[in-house]
């Protein structure tokens, strides 16, 4: 392999975050090889999260102990009334999404009840909370639900990794007055619902790729959504999900999924690294 991917995975063993974006960007080709060696000589969490990137399993047992030692953590801490994120990528909430999406890329089965039960301790936490500026209150990606970034890592790994047993927990997310009830037809309520809507969405899609009725019923309803994008998203996911199109026909779609029985078969989702 060439010097700088060599050198890079050198790095990656002892640094950070930063270096393990820099190995992630090289070409799969030529780092994925001795990411496999060098795991193999001396295992390494840092390598071990740069081969789950690839979508390669030889270290998801380290970072499934990982998560779970994390997750126990906070868990344990907890957080104050009115927690706000502050995207600090060495805190443990970031830790914990870190390696949610990890397991979803190296697609290791054995990863789904770690998973499971952390999807089953997980709210909206709430509703959003303000900031204690006026510049941060007047910011729409600012203005989040306490747990919004948890429920979207939750949401990749279980678009990748579908599963019945995530049913019953992702049907009560969209129960949560926080998260549920946020398709708009009207103008002038287009702003500050659209984060709470797309987070919607989302539980929506990885439920429907679990075959729960409810997210399929979910996205058939957005297909009425002012928001051209949300359509455009929920007119491809029932489609991917149902092996049907039905174009933006929300009555049609929603009669054919009346005489489905229920769950359907999981259709997960199939993405290629994009480097």
């Amino acid at each position: 392999a060439p010097e700088t991917v060599r050198e890079k995975v050198d790095n990656l063993r002892r640094g950070g975050s930063d270096a393990l974006f820099a190995c992630c960007r090289l070409p799969e080709k030529e780092v994925l090889p001795v990411l496999s060696a060098e795991y193999r000589k001396s295992p390494s969490p840092q390598i071990a999260r740069a081969l789950a990137w690839f979508g390669a399993g030889e270290g998801t047992d380290s970072i499934i102990t990982e998560l779970d030692e994390l997750f126990r953590k906070e868990s344990d801490t907890g957080y104050p009334d009115g927690y706000t994120e502050t995207y600090n990528q060495d805190g443990l909430y970031w830790q914990i999404n870190r390696d949610i999406a990890l397991l979803a890329m190296s697609g290791a089965e054995k990863s789904k009840e770690t998973i499971l039960n952390i999807l089953k301790r997980t709210s909206s936490g709430g509703g959003i909370v303000k900031r204690s500026n006026d510049y941060d209150n007047n910011r729409i990606d600012m203005l989040l639900l306490p747990y919004h970034q948890r429920i979207i890592n939750l949401c990749f790994y279980i678009e990748r990794m579908p599963d019945a047993r995530f049913i019953p927990e992702c049907e009560r997310l969209l129960r949560d007055k926080n998260i549920g009830g946020y398709r708009t037809t009207e103008y002038n309520q287009t702003r500050w619902r659209a984060y709470q809507a797309d987070l919607e969405l989302t539980v929506a899609a990885a439920l429907a790729r679990c075959g729960g009725k409810k997210g399929l019923e979910v996205l058939a309803d957005y297909l009425t959504d002012i928001h051209s994008d949300f359509r455009g998203f929920a007119q491809k996911e029932l489609t991917a999900t149902l092996g049907k199109d039905f174009g933006y026909d929300a009555d049609r779609t929603t009669e054919y999924i009346r005489t489905l029985k229920f769950p359907i078969k999981p259709a997960p989702l199939k993405k290629e690294i994009e480097l």
